[in-house]
């Protein structure tokens, strides 16, 4: 495969970075092939449809160490069976980059949850002993296939309260992703898996979250607003978690 690719893109650069690392960026699958087991399953004739529409352009954002594109509406897909399954390959290239230091990676969010609607984005929360350890993951991130968003950013607790992190998202157009990387000194990455875990336990919340969802989807245009939106029955969750 990387050689069809690389007669075709007369790149060579860019398909030895996609190649270079132990593990892989993305698994392809041609023609009859588990959709669980792969990143993206194509048949033997769309090999140039494939580099084009993904694996230059992700090759492109990672020197460039720019963002993958990404719809600015908030628009919920169908459960996917899936989506754990390709989470845990995103995990598995950052645990193949950042190693020992890290204390422990997840994945959270709507798709971490079997049966709930979502934007088919997948959170992944790592978390490190502090915020000097998250900023040399955050250097690392074009290693594993990510893109480092440059900034001061913070994540919310229930209270509202607003602790600093690191962000990095997708390089890879065909796979939107957040990754959160969080100080184990501050609240948010425990929330985070609280939260996570109490819509696994409890199908009635985890419908009411749904229709919550939902609702505010088809109200609200841009996918921030909608973000925003979501946190005060978040914090009303986890205080009923809590207790």
């Amino acid at each position: 495969m990387a050689g069809r690719l690389q007669s075709l893109a007369g790149d060579e650069a860019a398909v030895r970075e996609l190649a270079a690392p132990s593990f892989a960026h993305l698994l392809v699958g041609v023609g009859h092939v588990d959709p669980a087991r792969v990143d993206v399953r194509i048949e033997p004739g769309d090999v140039d449809e494939l580099w084009a529409r993904r694996l230059a352009p992700f090759a492109a954002n990672l020197r460039a160490g720019r963002r993958a594109p990404r719809r600015r509406q908030a628009v919920l897909s169908p459960p996917d069976p899936t989506w754990p399954a390709q989470a845990a390959r995103l995990i598995a290239r950052l645990v193949a980059v950042v190693g020992d230091p890290v204390v422990r990676i997840d994945h959270i969010g709507s798709t971490s949850v079997p049966g709930l609607p979502a934007k088919d984005l997948v959170d992944i929360q790592v978390v490190v002993a502090d915020l000097d350890m998250g900023r040399r993951v955050a250097r690392r991130a074009p290693e594993a296939g990510f893109v480092h968003v440059a900034g001061e950013w913070f994540g919310e607790d229930r209270n509202g309260d607003e602790h600093p992190e690191e962000v990095l998202v997708d390089a890879d157009p065909g796979r939107p992703v957040n990754v959160n990387v969080r100080p184990l000194t501050g609240p948010v990455w425990r929330e985070a898996l609280r939260f996570r875990d109490w819509l696994r336990t409890h199908p009635d919340e985890c419908d009411a979250y749904a229709a919550m969802k939902q609702a505010l989807a088809g109200t609200t245009t841009d996918v921030d607003a909608y973000s925003t939106g979501k946190m005060p029955w978040i914090r009303a969750a986890l205080r009923r978690a809590e207790r």
